[in-house]
């Protein structure tokens, strides 16, 4: 047990086993500490998946939407030559018959009408929402239904092995993409069905498989464990401030600021970073009314400092 940590944030990343919902992930590394702490995973994998599961604690649990933005990279194995009523290997299964098997460049072919910006939808059983309720819910009541379909962005998709009916990817994509979805897209659209036999998210933005730690091993340390809350906030673009200006956004208050012309930006929030290169807020920058509004502001640092 960590009862060495005194600390208020941090991030833990974990490999999740099969088998195990993300909440019961969350709860053994609650269990960890000697005082209940606040604690959340930054993106929901099926008990299906293992692999990669960030969870932030403390203060970091406000930060859990920008690691949710993050790139996430999967590998899958999918079985072809047949559907499921769930995507994966856990709904019942239901054979098709296929007189040839697709080629690899015929994979490879469909494999592109996945990449890019992509209309995807979740499949029936998922935390998407239809009508404002859980669709695994839905589901279970024995009423389940499509959610509506949403954009998704998938970035890459990449054969690592075929061997009919096998085809195991690689995939990197963003938030909300379901790798079931492309698995039962894939299938309708080369004629076989398919269906997920294998997940494990193996990277989220930063933080990849090699920083994660085995929930069936409690850490007697908190030593190289507990991640900085920085890493949060990594690819966010930075913006430095200090003496009056830091303490009005410290404070939560809306402060005049303006760029030089020079300035070149991606988007308009920023991560706000003290003289000490320390982490203490995010803002968003207004350019048609110079100022900085605060969005999250981090009240266990000392804005004095």
């Amino acid at each position: 047990m960590l009862k060495e940590w005194a600390g208020n944030s941090g991030i833990i990343v974990v490999n999740k086993p099969k088998g195990m919902s993300s909440r019961t992930a969350v709860d053994h590394v609650q269990a960890w500490f000697a005082e209940k702490i606040p604690t959340g995973h930054a993106g929901t994998l099926d008990p299906l998946a293992t692999g990669v599961l960030v969870i932030c604690l403390g203060w970091t649990t406000r930060l859990v939407e920008y690691i949710q933005s993050m790139k996430k990279v999967y590998k899958t194995v999918i079985m072809l030559g047949a559907n499921s009523a769930t995507d994966d290997s856990e709904g019942p299964i239901d054979e098709i018959m296929v007189e040839r098997a697709p080629t690899l460049i015929e994979i490879q072919t469909a494999l592109k009408h996945f990449e890019g910006e992509i209309l995807q939808t979740p499949p029936s059983v998922s935390a998407a929402r239809v009508n404002g309720k859980r669709s695994y819910r839905l589901a279970r009541k024995g009423k389940p239904e499509l959610p509506p379909p949403k954009i998704v962005e998938v970035s890459s998709i990449h054969i690592i092995k075929y061997e009919y009916p096998l085809l195991e990817l690689e995939i990197t994509c963003g938030k909300g993409t379901y790798i079931r979805s492309i698995a039962r897209d894939l299938g309708a659209l080369i004629k076989t069905g398919g269906y997920v036999l294998e997940l494990e998210r193996t990277s989220i933005g930063t933080f990849s498989i090699a920083d994660s730690h085995s929930i069936n091993q409690p850490p007697t340390t908190s030593e190289k464990i507990i991640l900085p809350q920085e890493l949060a906030v990594h690819s966010m673009q930075k913006l430095s401030l200090e003496g009056l200006i830091l303490r009005y956004v410290l404070n939560g208050t809306k402060t005049p600021f303006t760029f030089p012309d020079s300035h070149i930006s991606t988007n308009n929030i920023y991560a706000i970073m003290d003289p000490q290169n320390k982490f203490r807020a995010i803002a968003e920058y207004r350019p048609n009314d110079e100022v900085l509004k605060p969005l999250k502001v981090f009240p266990f640092l000392d804005p004095n400092n």
